[in-house]
């Protein structure tokens, strides 16, 4: 047996074996990844499960910045671009930025240590609500477990 965590492990494993059996632990969407046919009947060789509702996820997210703060009209988006799942998440952002009519701007992190970069050019860009795609850097716990090591 093989036990993945992530999008990118989850894919290599399946492209390297059709007989081992696959279990992963997802933060994306295995379905809309090409992982497997549905949650509750997966086929083939792998199973496993997903922590979120899927990339529309990303687009509730700007709809509930929206209902929050109803003036909203400049969005930061923050994101890793090297994570495999940015592009589909970063998708579903953009459509519900488009219908709400917002205007959207992506700033990258691709580690802890960029994220003071990033939201001075947020800042500076004049953002009036930020939104992040699913990235293990953009937790709490990475951004203190990085600051802890610094004193």
């Amino acid at each position: 047996m093989i036990v993945v965590d992530g999008t990118a492990a989850a894919k290599a494993a399946k492209a390297a074996t059709a007989d081992v059996p696959i279990v992963f632990a997802l933060g994306a969407d295995p379905v809309a990844d090409g992982l497997v046919r549905s949650m509750a009947r997966p086929g083939a060789n792998l199973t496993g499960f997903t922590l979120t509702a899927g990339y529309q996820i990303a687009g509730k997210r700007v709809e509930l910045l929206k209902d929050i703060k109803p003036d909203l009209s400049r969005l930061a988006v923050l994101i890793n671009p090297d994570n495999p799942t940015a592009n589909p998440y970063l998708r579903e952002t953009e459509s519900a930025a488009g219908v709400l009519s917002l205007a959207m701007r992506t700033f990258y992190a691709r580690s802890v240590d960029d994220l003071p970069a990033a939201f001075a050019a947020m800042v500076e860009w004049r953002a009036e609500g930020v939104t992040t795609l699913s990235d293990g850097i953009f937790l709490p716990t990475a951004a203190h477990r990085r600051a802890d090591t610094r004193d």
